[in-house]
């Protein structure tokens, strides 16, 4: 399969990487002749300077004989010229666009998207979303209950004839480290953005005292945001400072980390991805739809609900009540509520799992 790649940034770049090491022809264009460096040294496709939208260099990367076109550049406005130049200049079968902001994009996207539109369709869409994707789409996914949504995303490159990259891209790491550090360490992210996924502090505390009894240093971090650090205030008060990180310097904490300790919130998910030992707290939610995403895929779905759970570089620790998982917000169904399944998780049962990771 011959493939062009329009831009080279970090989802790009990972794209062609696996693409070319599963034997397909790839051809790269990207304004910046520096952006190829992302590109691995073992790459074997062809690299091309130039601007994707221009029908010139557009040619000279093949793509008169291109099966498909992948507008990957971090520019809504781009990769739509993209793709309508491959579209209806060059006829290419199958284009792919990267929209970042749909609902403005809308127009953009049905302009440009290939002769084969397809997406994700349930029986609860509002009838307005069901009635535009029956005149968007050529091929309808539909849903499909408690399934992974990285796994019902794979599902729309089945459709497309795409052989599966069951990874996920995380944010580039900072340069430099965000915390002087000495010795081994692990990363504690203590702060959900919701009451209803919180743990205790006192249990926060006790797998502080666990980690550090096992000659681990404690890098406690969190968001940028003033609750969070109102939050952190009262967590760590008396055991350790905290650090309010962007996700450049979390990522490159977590590219050194011995392993990952937090609850069920985005930065659980970014340690997961990058191959960190992660252990994940879980409460109300569904671990099936919405549990970290290991290095390599899951080998076979989550459990509803567990003890611990192990695939990969990831632990899921749980406290199974009957009523798990509810899906709830929380056991008063809001977002300020509290979990009792949380509440009552024992810090012997995350140190047990924390063992497992670091054994």
């Amino acid at each position: 399969m011959r493939v062009i790649i329009v831009g080279c940034g970090r989802v790009g770049a990972r794209v062609a990487a696996d693409l070319d090491q599963r034997g397909e022809t790839v051809t790269v264009i990207d304004t910046s002749a520096r952006a190829f460096a992302r590109l691995p040294q073992t790459f074997k496709g062809e690299t091309v300077s130039g601007n994707g939208t221009d029908e010139d260099v557009m040619r000279s990367a093949g793509a008169e004989q291109a099966d498909i076109v992948m507008a990957l550049t971090e520019g809504d406005n781009r990769n739509a010229l993209a793709a309508q130049l491959a579209k209806h200049r060059f006829g290419v079968p199958r284009v792919i666009v990267n929209v970042f902001d749909l609902e403005a994009g809308t127009a953009e996207w049905l302009a440009a998207a290939g002769r084969h539109r397809i997406g994700v369709t349930t029986d609860t869409d509002p009838w307005l979303a069901r009635a535009l994707k029956r005149v968007a789409l050529h091929r309808a996914v539909p849903a499909a209950e408690k399934l992974h949504r990285v796994e019902q995303n794979l599902r729309l490159a089945d459709a497309l004839d795409i052989p599966r990259i069951p990874e996920l891209v995380c944010p580039a790491a900072a340069q430099a480290m965000p915390v002087a550090i000495n010795g081994k360490y692990a990363v504690v992210h203590a702060a959900p953005m919701f009451t209803y996924k919180e743990w205790t502090p006192d249990g926060w505390r006790a797998v502080a005292a666990g980690l550090a009894n096992r000659g681990l240093s404690i890098v406690a971090i969190g968001g940028p945001g003033e609750s969070e650090r109102r939050y952190l205030e009262n967590v760590w008060r008396g055991v350790c400072e905290f650090h309010q990180l962007e996700w450049p310097q979390t990522m490159k904490l977590l590219s050194g980390a011995r392993i990952y300790v937090g609850p069920d919130t985005s930065t659980t998910h970014l340690a997961a991805a990058a191959g960190c030992p992660t252990v994940a707290l879980f409460g109300p939610m569904d671990p099936r739809v919405w549990g970290p995403w290991p290095v390599g895929g899951l080998a076979a779905p989550w459990l509803a609900s567990g003890t611990i759970q192990n695939q990969g570089n990831v632990w899921i620790v749980q406290n199974p009540l009957p009523c798990m998982p509810c899906t709830f917000e929380g056991c008063e169904r809001n977002i300020r509520s509290r979990s009792v399944c949380l509440d009552e998780l024992k810090p012997e049962q995350v140190i047990t799992a924390i063992d497992q990771a670091l054994a």
